[in-house]
This record gives structure tokens, sequence and C-alpha cells, in this order.
């Protein structure tokens, strides 16, 4: 599993990204930190219970709760918009390098559960202009979307924000239209989680319109181990830090995921010609890079083509990445290079190396090879 600073990523997840399948699901944990600075939904109903001198019970969950402040006569959506229009709040760093892995607005594949614009600011910080902007309940297909989508309202429009159980129950029951869009974005697309816990109010609902299989396409970063296989998504762990900087190890995997999906042709070309031209590495950073790298044939290419140091091939079959020389199967073109590249710089030079490779492959080697 490929290490991006400090988070173990899926390598489905990378070929999510690569193949414009992935959906990232915004909570209300993103805009916790600094500069945004705005509280989650359990600490925002907390805020109104002070303000009201209405308690919440115990056990009670946050949306019956506000559902019930709201039947007692208070404006709710009034009083989350006042707490969350903080003039001075602003996009984080995490808000940006999430907007930074679909590379453009239009490629953007972005829904948000929390109330607040930032992510449509972050867009606009990092490119000048905005995506395709859905508001609920006015949703676009799920199976097939491209924009930021604001599942449950946004500041914008609060009269239409999910806030009490009598949003969620329309949202998701009695008018269902959160569940119909949720339901076919989990089956069309790989989804990944950020900013949320497993036991959010938010997520159990979202948790509702999951298909019961799907393990492999849904992933949750977290600091929670078990409670998010109940659900059927896949944990990528991180720790809590103490101090400031709780969720440092959050914000520098995405960074560290960011810039891995952002790289162009000429960087991997950049990056590829630097490590090729050296002995294999033994960190797992630049091991997991370079396993990347070899899924794609154009950017094999740009290894075989520096790649001279006599350990390579005993480096690259530990990892299995020469098996397809070795059995009968056609080989596809990634394998062809490696072939080549084998044949150009080894088989002379280096024969001792070829030979014993294929001794422990039982002397069997591919026709084409």
């Amino acid at each position: 599993m490929p290490k991006l600073g400090p988070l173990q990523i899926p390598v489905h997840l990378l070929d999510a990204i690569r193949d414009d399948r992935l959906v990232i699901f915004a909570g209300a944990g993103v805009s916790v930190g600094h500069p945004a600075n705005l509280p989650d939904f359990a600490d925002l109903a907390l805020d109104i219970a002070k303000s009201t001198g209405s308690p919440r019970k115990d056990n009670e969950s946050v949306d019956h709760f506000l559902g019930r402040l709201q039947h007692a006569g208070v404006k709710i959506h009034s009083e989350v918009v006042e707490r969350l229009s903080d003039s001075s709040s602003a996009p984080t760093a995490l808000h940006h390098d999430l907007v930074r892995i679909f590379k453009t607005p239009e490629s953007l594949r972005l829904v948000a559960t929390n109330f607040d614009v930032h992510f449509e600011a972050a867009v606009e910080n990092l490119y000048g202009r905005t995506p395709e902007i859905y508001y609920a309940p006015a949703l676009p297909l799920g199976r097939n979307f491209r924009g930021l989508v604001h599942v449950h309202g946004a500041l914008t429009r609060s009269s239409e924000m999910v806030v009490t159980d009598a949003d969620f129950g329309r949202a998701y029951l009695t008018e269902g239209w959160a569940r119909r869009f949720l339901l076919d974005v989990f089956r069309a697309y790989t989804v990944l989680f950020v900013g949320y816990s497993h036991n959010d109010v938010v997520m159990k609902y979202l948790a509702r319109a999951l298909p019961i299989d799907g393990f492999e396409t849904r992933y949750a970063l977290t600091e929670e181990h078990e409670p998010w296989k109940l659900l059927g998504i896949s944990p990528i762990l991180f720790q809590k830090r103490d101090g400031e900087n709780v969720y440092q190890e959050l914000y520098e995997g995405i960074q560290c995921l960011a810039e891995r999906a952002g790289r162009g042709v000429l960087d991997w070309q950049t990056r590829l010609t630097e490590m090729g031209s050296q002995v294999p590495p033994q960190d797992v950073q630049t091991t997991n890079e370079i396993e990347q790298a070899l899924r794609e044939a154009y950017t094999t290419r740009f290894f075989t083509n520096v790649a001279r140091d006599r350990e390579w091939p005993k480096w690259l079959d530990a990892r299995k990445q020469l098996d397809a020389l070795f059995d009968s199967a056609p080989l596809n073109e990634r394998d062809k290079l490696l072939v080549s590249w084998l044949a150009d710089h080894y088989i002379i030079d280096h024969a001792d190396e070829v030979i014993s490779l294929i001794v422990t492959k039982n002397l069997r080697i591919n026709p084409e090879c």
C-alpha cells in the first residue's frame, strides 16, 4: 500500500484519482481548523443550547435536539446561519488541498455536508473561477455529475438547510432526494470521506444510503478503526497529535495526496529520472512511488530510459514487477518495455544477474522475453 507522507493510501484510491472516478465527501471537521475556525455539528448544537437555555438531553441526538427546539419556537436555521457566518473565517489548507486533488474546477467531484462556502472560495483562490455548484434539494444525477454539491444545503440558502430531524427525514425518507443522489454516487464512484467521525449524526444518515457491498470503493480518513468497517467503509488511519496541531498528520497526508494527484507528465519524468539514475531505494516512500509509476507504460518508459544499476532487476523482481516476463501470457506494453530494458542493458553487461534471475524462475521465460 503506497505511503504518502504519514498516510497509507490504498492503490485503488490512487487508481480512482487517475481514472477520474473519485468523489470526496467533506464533513464539518474540514472547517474546524484555522483559519476557518467553525464548530462541528455537535459543538454547534451545544452553542445553541447555551444561548437558548435549553440543554440537550442525555443520549439525545443532535438532529432531534435541534428539531425539539424548532418545535418550541426557536428559529433553528437562523441560529445556525448566525453562528457560521463569521466574516473572519476563511478556507483552510485542507480545503485547498482537497480541491487540488481534482486538478481543475471542471474535474471537481466534491460533496459537502457542512453549510459553509469555503470550498467555493478555495476553488476561486486556486483557479480564479468557480465550479458547477448544486444546492439541496436541487441535486444532479448521482451517477454522472461534476462540481460541488451541497447535499444538505448552504448558508446562502438557509431555508433549505438540512439541520433538524424533520429536515433529515424529508431529505432521506419522505422526499428522499438526498438518499437517491447518494445511492447513485456510492454505486458509481470510489468515495473518500474526510472530516467525519463514525458516530456523527450526519454520517449515520449517509450510511443509510450505502449499498451493502463496496468496501473496496469507500474510504474514510480517520483516527478510528473498527467502527468504520461496520458501515462498510475502509479506514485510512492517521494519528492525532498533542498540542495545537491535532490533525497535522491528516493535513500532511492530504497535501501529499494532492501533490501526487496533480503530478503531470513532465513532473513524473523529472522525478523518475532522478530516482532511476541512482541505486534502488530502501525507504518505503520512494519504493511506493516507483511502484506506482510502473503501473503505467508511459512512466515505465521514463524509468527504463535511465535505470542502469546492476541491482535494479533483482529489486524489481523482489517486488513482483517482472513476474509477467516469466509467465506464458501475452505481454502488455509496459512489460514489453521491461523486456527491451533487460535485453538492451543487462543481458551483456550484467549477464550473471539475469541468468540468476531466470534460474530462480525454474528456467521459465516468456517467449517474447
